[in-house]
């Protein structure tokens, strides 16, 4: 992903295919949407990028609104449902996200997010992103006790469940 944007940054590529919901923090770049693929279920192409955040069970954080001055773990700068997709939602708040990424947010560079989770659980991070479906593909793997130090916060989101 990191060559591809930079190839394009540079100028050598005219066209790019992206995962849905790049361009939700590209405000700085010259990059344009030129096609969007959705279906009958799912008209609205940000209506199926979801991400669900999620702090330590015990954590006095109730919302979205009072994550702005708190570290937060994320796998991957480039998830779309685990980074970008959360990102977005913020936004939507008024949080200024640049200064958010830089202060508060750090990756921890792989893809695993049942790192995230520890990272929340033990304390690193008051918070995390993670892709929204996550907690229920542990949950089929009986893995639930994974589950039990933490909660997600609820958010705006009136869309069908994962």
């Amino acid at each position: 992903m990191d060559d591809i944007e930079k190839a394009f940054d540079e100028g050598k590529l005219d066209l790019a295919v992206f995962p849905s919901g790049y361009l939700i923090d590209e405000k700085t770049r010259q990059h344009r949407l030129l096609m969007t693929m959705v279906s009958r279920e799912a008209p609205d192409p940000d209506a199926g990028t979801a991400c669900a955040v999620i702090v330590k069970r015990s954590s006095p954080i109730k919302s979205l609104s009072e994550l702005s001055n708190v570290p937060i773990a994320s796998a991957n700068k480039h998830s779309v449902q685990g980074f970008l997709a959360c990102l977005r939602e913020l936004e939507k708040l008024g949080t200024d996200t640049d200064k958010l990424t830089k202060d508060h947010v750090y990756f921890l560079g792989d893809l695993n997010e049942k790192n995230v989770i520890r990272e929340v659980t033990e304390g690193r991070a008051s918070a995390g992103f993670i892709r929204a479906g996550l907690i229920e593909d542990i949950k089929k793997a009986n893995a639930a006790n994974v589950l039990e130090d933490i909660r997600v916060l609820s958010g705006p989101y009136a869309g069908p469940a994962f």
